[in-house]
């Protein structure tokens, strides 16, 4: 193997999204850690949701894919093999201008109201386990949801943390974040076809050569605090 094919998300912030041509995140940092481990050339091709990704796997597109995924069962059931590499963020409710004196985030749990989320990702299962009542609108990607609560198409937005410090920081006269933050229990992966057992094994040894290493440290440092 000379060449490792990732198949990534273009807009998943701080993980993976484009900058111009250029791909780049917390995930595409620890991407270009596996090919120097691996001595390999690493190719990324772009998708624009999970969903595609989870596609390119099964039609042997790409080798492996990454974009802030959280090992669920459903994806493992899709026949997808993981090695983890970390836990799932935090996660923020964003809301519009006009909650944003809201004393309590319960009050938004009403059929008056739409919570935008990303379709099959940590997001969406978020808000189904806080909303029972609120109305739940699924979008392909951060983009498109992120302009649907810009655009007062929704009442408010789940996203993880990081997403929703540089949504509030471009568009602070529009948007707040509510407090508080909401855990989702999960570890994100490095996604692979089920039964390729020997890029199982180079995952593997790259991912104990890789935690709490300085690369690692500096990663995180980088994508998950600093942003």
């Amino acid at each position: 193997m000379d060449k490792l094919i990732i198949g990534t998300t273009n807009d998943y912030f701080p993980y993976s999204y484009r900058d111009g041509t250029k791909f780049i995140g917390f995930d595409i940092d620890l991407c270009e850690t596996l090919g120097k481990h691996l001595n390999v050339e690493i190719e990324y091709q772009g998708y624009e949701n999970v969903s595609d990704t989870i596609l390119a796997i099964q039609k042997k597109e790409v080798d492996i894919i990454i974009s802030g995924l959280a090992i669920t069962k459903k994806r493992v059931e899709q026949g997808i093999s993981f090695i983890p590499y970390g836990k799932s963020p935090y996660y923020s409710l964003v809301v519009n201008n006009e909650y944003r004196y809201l004393e309590n985030w319960k009050e938004l749990d009403n059929p008056q109201i739409t919570i935008a989320v990303v379709y099959d990702t940590g997001s969406e299962q978020v808000a189904e386990e806080m909303f029972e009542e609120a109305n739940i609108s699924r979008y392909d990607n951060q983009r498109a949801a992120g302009e649907a609560l810009l655009n007062n198409e929704v009442n408010a937005i789940v996203a993880n943390e990081n997403l929703a410090k540089a949504y509030h920081f471009k568009n602070s006269d529009k948007i707040v974040i509510l407090e508080p933050k909401f855990k989702k229990t999960s570890y994100l992966g490095i996604g692979f076809a089920r039964y390729n057992h020997d890029l199982m094994d180079k995952l593997w040894k790259f991912s104990k050569h890789y935690s709490n290493s300085k690369e690692e440290i500096a990663n995180i440092k980088n994508w998950l605090i600093n942003t």
